[in-house]
């Protein structure tokens, strides 16, 4: 797993993510040992409305709880909780931005809106940051992150949450990215899409502190 200090982050770039109205999954699992208003566990795009989509971590009153975000309306993800590992998933299907949380056992969501993403222009993209002033760094663990270049149903994101940290990709037709984070920051899709690391550290294995769902 990769663990991060709240200064610094994974950037690959030259990556060739959907844009504009394609549809797209992002999932990762995060254990998060710091809260903040908004801690970023993914991002690509740019600043502008529409045209990024990104998952961060909100503190709230009963912890904190994913939120994703591509058309500057933050839709935040299941429940709260004070800590423990967490399975996310944001998906854009051509009209809608949808969110997934998975935690103890249950997968929750579900929850979607109803937006039009203009475009997402070329851009790196971001595990543990984002490229916006609004977006702190990360302080806690990420692991296992996957891209896909299609909207996945509700029966594959459960299964992905089932196979746990760990889990391998479930749709390879589709897969752009897999970054599972067990050691190094390579991308194991066949793409080579690596990723470069500014103070993140690669500790102990999947497993650590982790209780299968």
């Amino acid at each position: 797993m990769a663990q991060f200090n709240g200064n610094g982050g994974i950037q690959i770039n030259n990556i060739n993510m959907p844009s504009g109205s394609q549809p797209r999954t992002v999932t990762a699992w995060y254990y998060a040992t710091q809260t903040s208003s908004a801690a970023g566990i993914i991002y690509y795009g740019t600043t502008s409305c529409g045209e990024f989509f990104e998952i961060y971590t909100a503190a709230g009153s009963g912890g904190e709880q994913p939120v994703i975000n591509g058309w500057c309306s933050d839709q935040h993800v299941g429940i709260s909780i004070n800590s423990g590992w967490v399975f996310v998933a944001f998906e854009y299907t051509g009209s809608s931005q949808i969110g997934y949380e998975g935690v103890g056992g249950t997968l929750y969501g579900p929850v979607a809106s109803q937006y039009a993403f203009k475009t997402t222009p070329n851009s790196p993209f971001y595990i543990g940051e984002g490229n916006d002033s609004y977006i702190t760094p990360f302080t806690g663990y990420i692991a296992n992150v996957q891209v896909y270049n299609t909207s996945l149903s509700p029966n594959e994101i459960q299964a992905l949450y089932l196979e746990g940290i760990g889990g391998a990709p479930i749709d390879l037709q589709h897969l752009v990215a897999w970054w599972p984070l067990n050691g190094n920051a390579n991308d194991y899709s066949g793409n080579g899409y690596n990723g470069q690391t500014t103070n993140v550290n690669f500790v102990g294995n999947w497993y650590n502190g982790y209780t299968p769902p």
